[in-house]
């Protein structure tokens, strides 16, 4: 029985290679090569942008915020949205201007 199945089944053949299949081989030309060579470099380049966005950065530094001028003596509210605001905290030296007391 096994050799009957050895006649028939020839291990050698599942292992070979067609010299037919290695003849067929795509050649690329110089200007595709260039073009794929300039893709490559700018999905590289998209690559680092994205981590430095994601990546945080320690190394830069935050600016502080301006001072207020403390002879104001303006609450938050006052400073931040002047007639517009709706709150105010004492000590506040905000003089609302007679144009809007009209109102």
């Amino acid at each position: 029985m096994v050799d009957k199945i050895m006649s028939v089944y020839n291990p050698t053949d599942i292992s070979s290679i067609n010299k037919q299949d290695q003849s067929r081989t795509i050649s690329c030309s110089c200007e595709d090569n260039s073009r794929l060579s300039s893709i490559e470099a700018s999905i590289e380049s998209l690559s680092q942008s994205i981590h430095k966005l994601h990546s945080p950065n320690y190394n830069k530094p935050r600016s502080r915020s301006k001072s207020r001028n403390s002879s104001h003596r303006l609450c938050w509210y006052h400073y931040r949205f002047g007639t517009n605001s709706q709150k105010c905290i004492s000590p506040c030296s905000f003089k609302e201007s007679k144009v809007n007391q009209e109102n």
